[in-house]
């Protein structure tokens, strides 16, 4: 969102709005939702080394674990523990059913496919090498995610040939 309608202007929060609504299908507009999402694909991703990228998945990760411990659940005020909600990127499998009732988001995943898993760059976007992907994920301060965090770094067979 911040390359395509902050940055380079070439969308307008609108137009990304209404595509994501769509699902990227709406053939009427300029540009059409497919295109809109091809931009979408296109820009730079987490998983890759890009410092920009990497510090707003930080800042985002922060913000949630930060404002996750002002909201009570249902152990307040029952015991010696519980009480607050706590930051986890532990999702293990529920990244599938979470992705399958979460519409399209900003970065060209259409509504209704899994999420990434925990930390992890969201399948296929990660094209630089698993190296890439975990200076990417330490970018992420860890230690404030008081529940734990889940990386999964996945390799090919033929990633492993000499």
């Amino acid at each position: 969102m911040k390359k395509l309608i902050f940055d380079d202007k070439i969308l307008t929060g609108a137009q990304l709005k209404h595509a994501l609504l769509t699902d990227f299908q709406d053939m009427t507009t300029t540009p059409t939702g497919p295109q809109i999402q091809q931009l979408c694909l296109n820009v730079p991703k987490y998983g890759n080394d890009v410092e920009e990228v990497d510090e707003l998945t930080a800042r985002v990760l922060e913000a949630v674990c930060l404002e996750l411990p002002t909201y009570k659940n249902t152990r307040y005020g029952r015991g010696p523990i519980g009480g607050i909600f706590q930051a986890s990127t532990t999702t293990v499998s529920s990244n599938t059913p979470f992705g399958i009732i979460t519409g399209s988001l900003p970065d060209g995943r259409p509504g209704g496919m899994s999420l990434s898993d925990g930390q992890s760059p969201m399948r296929g976007t990660d094209t630089k090498g698993p190296t890439a992907a975990v200076k990417s994920v330490s970018h992420c301060k860890n230690l404030i995610l008081s529940e734990g965090s889940l990386y999964n770094l996945k390799l090919l067979p033929q990633d492993l040939r000499d």
